[in-house]
């Protein structure tokens, strides 16, 4: 398919096929010409050869001589082309004839040989010539041409002593002057042979002058084309074809060479325009680079001054209380002139009692700021998660109850046992169950739920009913120091403690929110987090001894 499908097969193709329809057109035409002048020339040469029989026997009709008439039908059925020769009298009986048995006989004259004179029983006395021939089948088979002379009644005839004929009476009888075929015939189809011939050999010629012309003129320039174009797919440089062809083709080769001269030079353009641009991007990856690098120097210089600030006032607040009851206790006690009475000694409680959760207040934040940093667990040891959820729900049951909050539990799981921190654990959940109780400030439900999504890790859901968190809050919850709570609720830290728990657990926190309610889903290993191999790890904590509380 591959062969055929090619340009120069195709035109040679379909050049030999015009040329074999074309020649057998010619030579069918030809020879249908050919037969028809043969055929004229035989009927010329019958009505010829029936007349001169007819004008060399007058003389021995007019004599009624018929011994003459007989030796001389006799002499022309000798002749090789001659088949047979008959004279009719007027009545259809034969008269004379090259085979002398059928003398006597008569014919009849509405039979197809006779049609051309006798229709329907009447006699045509005028007839043409080419109605008079006929041609038919001999008994071996080769053609016959039959040719009906009509005998007609002269003046010089019907006038003679010796006959009877009156003058009215054009016809005498006819003669049927039947010659063969068979060496028109041989001759005919030896025409044809040549014919046939003489146009296959015209053809071959004609078809091979095609070829050469076909290679030459259209082969060899779209084979070069085709060569260049691959080359060109090739991404060779400097690819020219050689023009030699004139016309369409050279015209194309030419608009082919400055094609590739034109890709050649957008091949260098493109070259020196991608270095340079190479080099553009490397000067501004580096730029971003620095920019990048001082954006985070500045990111973390602003994060530190954040939380220097936040800090800062954390803890002054109580430390300045504490600073001032301090020098009220101070001075109450430098002035013991007159004994303290039950007043001074309630006051002198409450300031030191004010001093003691102040200073406690303090503690706290630097306790929650220690383990927001630590990103490794220490003191893991194998824990029923269940015992811990219930030991943290016992610390803020009552509040939840003076809340108006429901509390549901759902901790049925084939296996609770996880590798962790017992006290941070109780401190993540904790922190949940507090942060779950302020968002249903009148009420509403809270679930507890202890899911295995599979059997590595276990999953700790903490569900409320209260308003959801805003989307544009949502992204914030896990930041140091970030709340939407008054001063007096809390510094922010509760979330992004029980984050750095989480994370330092080798597990995940996740949040879904809804106006319905708001789900926290704590997910831990079972085996705890993955150790480096690079520290080196007190295997008594790894084991669970220390502080760790079983």
């Amino acid at each position: 398919m591959r062969f055929f499908s090619q340009l120069s097969v195709r035109l040679f193709l379909i050049l030999t096929g015009l040329l074999v329809v074309a020649f057998t057109a010619y030579v069918a035409t030809n020879y249908d010409l050919h037969r028809q002048h043969l055929e004229i020339r035989t009927t010329d040469y019958a009505a010829t050869t029936s007349d001169i029989i007819v004008r060399s026997a007058r003389h021995a009709m007019m004599q009624n001589a018929r011994a003459e008439i007989a030796e001389m039908i006799g002499a022309i059925g000798e002749q090789k082309q001659v088949d047979a020769a008959r004279i009719y009298n007027k009545a259809g009986a034969i008269v004379f004839s090259t085979d002398p048995a059928e003398v006597g006989r008569t014919v009849d004259v509405e039979a197809d040989a006779c049609a051309a004179c006798h229709t329907s029983g009447t006699l045509r006395e005028v007839v043409p010539t080419e109605q008079l021939a006929r041609r038919f089948r001999g008994k071996d088979g080769h053609r016959i041409i039959g040719f009906i002379r009509p005998i007609e009644n002269e003046p010089g005839c019907s006038t003679a002593a010796c006959h009877e004929h009156p003058a009215s009476q054009r016809v005498l009888g006819v003669l049927d002057l039947q010659l063969s075929l068979a060496q028109t015939d041989a001759d005919l189809a030896r025409a044809g042979w040549e014919m046939g011939l003489d146009a296959v050999l015209v053809t071959l010629f004609a078809a091979l002058a095609a070829w050469l012309f076909i290679m030459l003129m259209v082969r060899r320039p779209v084979r070069r084309l085709t060569e260049g174009a691959r080359r060109i797919g090739r991404l060779e440089p400097a690819v020219t074809l050689d023009v030699r062809a004139a016309g369409e083709l050279g015209e194309l080769s030419r608009t082919f060479n400055t094609m590739a001269r034109q890709l050649d030079q957008a091949r260098e353009e493109n070259a020196q325009w991608s270095a340079s641009l190479e080099a553009k991007v490397e000067a501004k990856a580096a730029e971003l680079q620095r920019a990048q690098a001082h954006l985070v120097h500045t990111e973390k210089l602003a994060s530190i001054g954040k939380l220097s600030a936040v800090i800062a006032h954390e803890i002054n607040n109580p430390l300045s209380s504490v600073l001032t009851y301090a020098r009220l206790v101070s001075r109450r006690l430098g002035n013991l002139d007159r004994p303290l009475s039950d007043e001074d000694r309630a006051r002198l409680r409450e300031h030191l009692s004010t001093i003691e959760s102040e200073t406690r207040r303090c503690g706290e934040t630097v306790k929650n700021l220690l383990i927001f940093s630590k990103r490794k667990a220490d003191g893991l040891c194998p824990t029923h998660v269940v015992e811990v959820v219930e030991r943290a729900l016992r610390l803020v049951r009552h509040r939840l109850e003076i809340s108006g909050i429901e509390i549901h539990e759902s901790l049925r799981v084939s296996d609770d046992l996880v590798v962790c921190n017992v006290d941070q654990l109780q401190q993540v959940l904790v922190a949940l169950l507090v942060n779950a109780a302020e968002a249903m400030e009148g009420g509403g439900r809270l679930a507890v739920e202890l899911v295995e999504p599979d059997p590595a890790h276990l999953d700790l859901i903490v569900r409320d009913s209260g308003p959801g968190i805003p989307e544009d809050i949502l992204p914030h919850i896990f930041e140091p120091f970030f709340t939407t709570k008054s001063e007096t609720s809390g510094v922010g830290l509760g979330l992004a403690v029980v984050h750095g728990i989480v994370e330092s657990h080798g597990g995940r926190t996740t949040v879904e929110t809804s106006p319905d309610g708001t789900t926290f889903r704590v997910t831990l290993p079972r085996s705890g987090p993955e150790i480096d191999a690079d520290e080196e790890e007190d295997p008594r904590r790894i084991a669970g001894i220390g502080d760790a509380k079983p």
